[in-house]
């Protein structure tokens, strides 16, 4: 009689069954069985047992740019997961993401994550999520969304935190971080730079003659143009403070805040013709207002966290006995990361709806360009 693949691990199970689990608290596997509870339902998995006797995770950890891993269930790529370490590169441009009380620490932001639709139903994303999580803090190293998420990923790692204990940082600081930007794209030597302005003159300044009245017309409508905005630039730059004096607590806010009918970007506001309507609206506002604007994005921490020490240590009791990573050599090893990257890509390209769908904007349309 033949025996089918699934009958064969059942048989290997019952045999290998209180090995497989030898390495591993009463904690941790009621915890796993809690992870695995779609899987099951889902009958992609029979029980803790056929996970762990199927279940393999590759770590590449990088102390300079971060973190990758991959969960693989019968040698297949069912999720993926990318940190990015936030270091110098990200500094010169005003993003540092450690608010107290982990400014001493190393954040990890979350860049990528997804779970193959080969395993539909499994919630395996979900369980390398926070394995990856578990992983990240060990060493006291703090973790942070993707500032440009969707619905489908960094969502759901917000949504996870009350949930699992996390010890959240104080709030990061993202006026600090617009006034720091503007200053370094605005200002040269201390002085305003107008040249910098040139980007919004093909939106903002119509000429109606032509030839060298039309090129007189548009000087003299540039001139003005640039008077009224260094005007209300440096009004803002008078009426808004940062939050804190520090610098670790700067952060970019999320990439999908916009302003504007046109919905453009407000982490680059000041290179768009709808800038100087966003200084007009934020002039006579209070601070704590553009606080809670850039904060608007639902899906984007505007935070660093890190798991209690109990829920960690079960989390990597869990790593540790599915981590295969030194059994695999340097090229089967790399090809096992190529595969996974391509999964994200197919499954970021089927997730992905029309444009816009995501955007948070924080003007107000009926008024602005």
């Amino acid at each position: 009689m033949k025996i089918s693949k699934q009958q064969l691990r059942m048989i290997i199970n019952e045999v290998l069954g209180s090995d497989l689990t030898s390495d591993i608290s009463q904690n941790a596997l009621s915890l796993l069985q809690t992870l695995l509870r779609p899987a099951i339902k889902s009958k992609i998995i029979n029980n803790v047992e056929d996970f762990l006797s199927r279940a393999t995770l590759l770590i590449a950890d990088d102390p300079y740019t971060g973190l990758d891993m991959v969960l693989k269930i019968d040698d297949v790529a069912a999720a993926y997961v990318e940190y990015k370490r936030l270091g110098r590169e990200e500094a010169r441009y005003g993003v540092h993401c450690r608010p107290d009380p982990y400014a001493q620490q190393p954040t990890y932001m979350l860049t990528r994550i997804a779970s193959s639709s080969s395993f539909r139903g499994g919630g395996f994303g979900q369980i390398l999520g926070f394995l990856s999580v578990c992983f990240v803090n060990k060493e006291g190293r703090t973790v942070t969304s993707d500032r440009n998420t969707s619905d489908l990923a960094g969502k759901a790692l917000v949504d996870a935190l009350d949930s699992i204990g996390a010890q959240k940082s104080e709030s990061f600081d993202y006026v600090g971080w617009l006034l720091g930007s503007m200053h370094r794209a605005l200002y040269k030597n201390r002085e305003l730079n107008t040249d910098t302005l040139s980007y919004h003159y093909d939106d903002v300044i119509n000429t109606s003659k032509s030839g060298a009245k039309g090129v007189r017309q548009s000087r003299k409508l540039e001139s003005e143009y640039n008077k009224e905005i260094e005007f209300l630039i440096k009004k803002f730059f008078a009426k808004h403070k940062p939050l804190t004096q520090k610098l670790s607590d700067d952060c970019v806010p999320s990439l999908n805040l916009t302003f504007g009918s046109k919905n453009h970007p407000v982490a680059d506001i000041y290179n768009r013709s709808s800038f100087k309507q966003f200084l007009e609206k934020y002039i006579d506002l209070p601070t704590e207002q553009l606080q809670n604007d850039l904060n608007a994005d639902e899906r984007v921490q505007g935070y660093t966290f890190i798991l209690n020490s109990e829920v960690i240590n079960i989390g990597l009791e869990i790593v540790n006995v599915i981590n295969k990573s030194e059994k695999y050599n340097d090229k089967v090893f790399d090809k096992a990361f190529d595969d996974a990257q391509d999964m994200f890509g197919d499954e970021y390209e089927k997730s992905v709806t029309e444009p816009g769908v995501g955007y948070r904007n924080i003007g107000n349309q009926s008024n602005d360009p």
